[in-house]
C-alpha cells in the first residue's frame, strides 16, 4: 500500500536511521571503527533485519530472497526510503517546537523540591 499522497501528490516519509559515529575524543578509534565496520557489514545488516525488523542499509539486502521470504514488504520498501524527506537538523526546530516545549514544561528530578512533596 502506498503512502498517503499530499499537494501536489509526492508521498510522505520521515528519513532516519541509526547512526555510527566516533567521537573525535575516543581513546580508541581503531577498535570503534572496527566495531563500525562490523555492525555495518552485509552479514549483520542482515541479521538486524531478520531479527529486530529494522531496515537495512544495504541496497541488495531489499531483494535478498531469505528476508523477502521472511518480510515481504522490504519489496517496496527500498522506493519508499529513495522517496522519504530528511527529518529537521533538530526537534525544536519547526514543526516540531509544539514537542520540545512540551519537554521543557515537564520538571526534572533535579528541579523538584522533595520538601514540596506532601507526605503520606
Amino acid at each position: 500500500m502506498p503512502l498517503p499522497r499530499f499537494t501536489p501528490g509526492r508521498t510522505a516519509a520521515a528519513l532516519g536511521g541509526w547512526l555510527y559515529g566516533i567521537s573525535a575524543y575516543s581513546q580508541h578509534p581503531d577498535e570503534a571503527w572496527a566495531l563500525i565496520e562490523f555492525l555495518s557489514s552485509q552479514a549483520m545488516q542482515k541479521k538486524f533485519t531478520q531479527e529486530a525488523g529494522i531496515a537495512p542499509s544495504r541496497q541488495a539486502l531489499f531483494s535478498d530472497p531469505d528476508l523477502l521470504a521472511a518480510a515481504p514488504q522490504l519489496r517496496n520498501h527500498f522506493a519508499v526510503l529513495r522517496s522519504a524527506t530528511a527529518r529537521p537538523r533538530s526537534p525544536c526546530t519547526p514543526p516540531s517546537r509544539i514537542y520540545c516545549n512540551g519537554i521543557s514544561a515537564v520538571p526534572s528530578p533535579s528541579t523538584t523540591s522533595t520538601s514540596r512533596r506532601k507526605r503520606p
